[in-house]
Formats: C-alpha cells, structure tokens, sequence
C-alpha cells in the first residue's frame, strides 16, 4: 500500500462521483467539475484520515461567505482588570482580603454595572446599523470555526490520544469557541436593545474592547449568581495591585471538572452517532396522505399565533437570503422581506408579520427595559441560559432608520436558532406561555423520562442476559404493589438483583437536561435537595423502608437475604452538576448511562 494519499484521492473522487450522479447532472455539471475540485484540493501527500458530512440542511460548517475572526484579545481583557478594586470602592483605597458575603455581592454587581456603562460610552458614537452588521458577520464566522472544530474532533482525538492529553486540549478549545461567539452574539443583543446614533464606523481596538468588556461581563454575571444562589462561597479579596483578586478553587475543582466530563459524553455521542452524521438524508415522499393535527402542532400555535411548518419554511427561506451574502448576513427593508416571501412563496402576509414579531430583537431603548414589553429581568442576563431575549430565541433583528423598518440576519444564527428553538420544546425545557404548550411540555418531559426508563431496563436486561442476575422495572412500593407497604412511597425505577455478588441495586432513573450556567445548577439543585418536593428525600424515604424491610424482597426468590447487600444510586442520562458541588453533602452515587454504556462495572 502506497504511504501517500492517493487511495484517499480516488475514495473522495468516487463519493463525488456519486453525489454529480446524484444531484448535478441535472443541471449540467460533468465528472470533470469532479475532477478539477480534486486537483485544486487534494494534491499528492501524506496519509490522511477524511472526514466527510453532506451540509445540505446545516450550512454552518461550509467555510463559505465568511469573514476572517477575530479572536477575543489577552490584551485587552487584563487591562480592563487593573486598577477595577481601586476604582469600584471607597477611596482611599485599602486592600483587604477574605470579603465578607454581603460585601462580595454588592461588588460583584457593582463590577458587571461597571463593564456595562464603559460599553455605553464606548459605542456612543458609533453607528448602530454598522456596528451590528459586522457583529453578525464576525458570529457567523464564530458560529462555522465552532461547527468545523466539533466536525473534527473525533479524528484529531484518534490521531493524538496516544502521545497526548487530548481530551483537554479539546476542552479548551471549545471553551475558546464558546466564549467568543456567545461574546459576539450577546454584544449584538446589548446594541440592539440600546441603539446608537452615531456616524462612526466600528475598528478593530474598538471590537477587541467591546468584546473585552462583555466576556468580563458574563463571567462577573456568572460569579454573582454563584454567589447569590449559594452555589459557592467564593473568597475576593481586594489586592494591593488595585485589582481584585478571586480564589479559582470552585472553578478549577467543580467548574472545570464538569466542563470536562461533558466534553467526553459529548465525544462519546459523536463516535455513536458518527454513522449518521455521515450518511445521506432519507427522504420520505408521501402523496395524497392526509395530514392530521397533533397535540404538538397545537400546542405550537397556542403559543405563536402560526404553524411550526410556516416557523420552519420561512426561517430556510431567510437562511438562502442570507447565505448568499459575502458575509452571510442579508440586510432588507422589512417591507421588501414581507413582499418577497408573499410574492414569490405565496406565504401569508399576516404569518409573516407574525413570524416577524415572534422571533426578532428590537430596541427597548435601555437594555434593562424587559417588564413593559412582558419579559422578565433575567431575559436579558447574558450570563443566562434559554433566554427569551437571546440571538438564539429571536435571530431577525428589527433597526429603524429614518423611519423605515430594516431586517438583518445570519444564516448561521437562523441555524442555531431553529436547532435550539426544536431542542428546548423537545427536551421539555422551553419556557412556554400558553396552558396548551404548558401541557405539552409537561408530557414530553414525562415521556422522556418514562423512555430513559425503558432504555436503562433495556440495556441492562441485554447486558445481563444469560447471567444469574434479575432485572425488574418500576417496582412499587405501596398497599397494592410489588413490594407491600402501608401507603405509597414510589417505586424503584429499575431494580437489579446479582445472586452472583450478593447485591440488589435499587436505580433512581433522572432524564436531566445539562446545567450550562450557575443559575441553571442552582435549578438543579432546588429539584434534588432543596425545593418543594426535593428528589433526594423521597429517596431516603424508600432507601429507609428498603433497609428496614429487606425481607419483602423475598419475593423475587432470593435466598438468605440477609446476606445481601443493598444501595440505592441515582442514574442521569448526562453528567450534571450536583455530584460535584455537593460531593461531600450527599450519600448516593451518581452514575451516568454514558459512563454505564462505556463501563458496567460501575455498578
């Protein structure tokens, strides 16, 4: 076998034959195009490892119609920090350290409204319209160097798993990724909600500190919330440099640990699935069939006053507008956008004005002016998840000028917006308005978790086969259940008894959506220990009865259960955040179905 690239070569010119065969012939393309692309990109050298993906229906991967990004800038994110102690406290200026609590927060806070105003008047002069345009564009090209990076993860961690640590490499990077496209997009929600009206045009030293001040703003923002939800104590002290100095102990032992075990579930998803991410659509042609309305579809217009189908059909239709700029960004009178889609798609003028008023920013005149308009104020946080004044949640963004309404919009943001919007409704965590959409998230919430039940029993079932080991689902606790009590306490999710090794392992099965800000491991925290109706005690409560009643389980003919030994762990379709906040407060095991897929013993 030749140790150069041509095997490569001649595999790629096939599949390329194959989709010309498939898709360009019809329009006049021959194997020549094939070819020539061949030629100009793959010119004999080294072995290479090909990676191959049809971007037909997510274009945000295509290195095309792109700006070069520009990466936040070292510079200009310390200097913002020097002197940040002496300016934001009482003069004269004593460093002190070990902050008190409540003096901890009222800086913090004091910290973010800083970042805030010196972006105000940094930006006064500028042009809204500009600004915002070259925002977009550089989130776009964000948004394709974070798409074509995750694309090449699986192979640059087969390449170099052997000689490094790779998995942390990747780690990094894609928290670099993260940080400047959620910079850039927040920075674009900020300027739309308090337009300028200046004349000058952005720079580059003014970007970098744009940027600059609205990382140190979520990441202030994400200290605050850890600090007012009690996720952590974390020490501040005011330095004698006149900076202000935090201990980086939560960071590094709880953030960064959890950031990394959901870097590996995200890598093990990608090796899972990687089949299909290579293969071709499957496209279903039904004809004449009758389409009924489901619970969903109603659900979807008791929310949006419109269909999904009309959602889905107008923001591709916005996509091709879009993509076909230089910069990916299409700039229109919201009039003339209104037109096209009635004219030439025959869409209906009333759903596109609807689609317009659901799914857009527009200026609130201050940032923080969310409750007149029916938002809440962590809305605009931009150190919060599954906001309703995001990018994510509204990609048009509404710019009058001289009276006249213009649209602006990515293509690779439409992408992210429609990937989020199915995502959020289909993982049950959509923050809906609505009773009938309230509903249909309480049921898809209760049908994920019934179906991670199902997987989980399933699994084991499989992987104990032919084994001396039971495997029984939902086993009850109550006057009429499996296990016979006085009243009733639940039932054990999935139940394993290994005759083998003497243990029965009782399985609480949690579908749980990630934890991506302190606020959200704050949620997290209120539904295992310390809200309402907290899990963790319901567990204790059948953890208790279980020890207290071993005996019972004499009815799945065990013999000398007394010898036995019992433990009830938590399993979560994902890492969450708990175990690692609370490692030293909580007595279960966490286990997740990742870890379990790729290592049983840890049961």
């Amino acid at each position: 076998m030749p140790d150069n690239n041509y095997a490569e070569k001649i595999l790629i010119q096939k599949i390329l034959h194959a989709i010309c065969d498939m898709y360009w012939n019809g329009v006049g393309h021959d194997y020549k195009v094939v070819d020539n692309i061949i030629k100009d990109n793959m010119p004999l050298s080294s072995q290479k490892k090909i990676i191959f993906k049809i971007s037909d229906y997510d274009i945000r991967v295509i290195p095309r119609n792109i700006i070069p990004l520009r990466l936040s800038s070292p510079y200009a994110l310390n200097k913002e920090l020097d002197h940040l102690g002496e300016i934001l406290t009482e003069k004269p200026y004593k460093p002190k350290d070990r902050l008190s609590t409540d003096y901890k927060r009222q800086l913090v806070n004091k910290v973010v409204v800083h970042f805030y105003d010196k972006l105000r008047f940094l930006i006064k002069d500028y042009s809204g319209k500009d600004v915002v345009r070259k925002l977009l564009a550089l989130h776009e090209a964000a948004v394709q160097k974070r798409e074509a990076y995750n694309l090449e993860i699986i192979p640059k961690i087969e390449c170099f798993k052997d000689y490094t640590d790779i998995h942390t490499h990747v780690a990094k990077q894609s928290k670099k990724n993260t940080e400047i496209s959620l910079a850039l997009r927040c920075l674009i929600e900020h300027i739309v909600a308090e337009p300028m009206r200046g004349a000058k045009s952005l720079d580059i030293a003014t970007l970098d500190t744009c940027v600059a001040y609205m990382i140190h703003i979520i990441n202030w923002g994400f200290v605050s919330d850890s600090l007012n939800f009690n996720l952590t104590d974390t020490e501040i002290s005011l330095l004698k440099s006149g900076r202000i100095g935090t201990d980086k102990s939560f960071d590094e032992n709880v953030l960064s640990r959890y950031a990394l075990t959901k870097v590996n579930e995200n890598i093990f998803y990608r090796k899972k699935y990687l089949s299909n991410t290579f293969s071709f659509p499957k496209i279903n042609v039904k004809v004449d069939e009758k389409y009924e309305e489901t619970d969903f579809d109603r659900a979807f217009h008791s929310e949006f006053n419109m269909s999904y189908d009309d959602c889905v059909g107008i923001t591709h239709l916005a996509i091709g507008m879009a993509f076909e700029e230089e910069d990916s960004v299409a700039v229109i009178k919201e009039e003339e956008f209104i037109f096209h889609l009635e004219d030439k798609y025959s869409i209906d003028k009333n759903t596109i004005m609807t689609y317009i008023a659901n799914f857009s920013l527009f200026s609130r005149g201050k940032v923080q002016n969310v409750k007149v308009h029916g938002f809440k104020n962590e809305d605009f946080y931009p150190w919060r998840y599954n906001r309703k004044l995001s990018l994510l949640s509204r990609p048009l963004i509404v710019i009058q000028e001289d009276e006249i309404g213009y649209l602006t919009f990515g293509a690779r943001a439409l992408i992210d917006f429609l990937m989020n919007f199915t995502s959020l409704i289909s993982h049950g965590r959509f923050h809906a308005k609505s009773m009938e959409m309230k509903s249909f998230l309480s049921q898809t919430n209760n049908e994920n978790g019934a179906d991670f039940t199902n997987e989980v029993y399933s699994f084991l079932k499989m992987k104990f086969k032919g084994k001396n080991i039971k495997v029984k689902k939902e086993v009850t606790i109550k006057p009429n259940g499996i296990l016979k009590n006085g009243e009733d306490i639940g039932d054990i999710d999935v139940l394993i008894i290994d005759n083998d090794n003497k243990r029965i392992i009782s399985i609480e099965c949690k579908y749980l959506n990630e934890p991506r800000t302190p606020y959200e491991m704050y949620l997290e925290l209120m539904k295992f220990i310390d809200g309402d109706t907290p899990w963790i005690p319901k567990v204790d409560r059948r953890k208790t009865w279980i020890h207290e009643n071993k005996r019972a389980f004499s009815i799945f003919e065990i013999p000398n259960i007394e010898e036995y030994d019992f433990e009830y762990v938590f399993l979560t379709n994902e890492s969450i955040s708990i175990p690692f906040i609370k490692k030293n407060d909580i007595q279960y095991r966490f286990i997740t179905f990742v870890d379990l897929q790729d290592n049983l013993s840890l049961l």
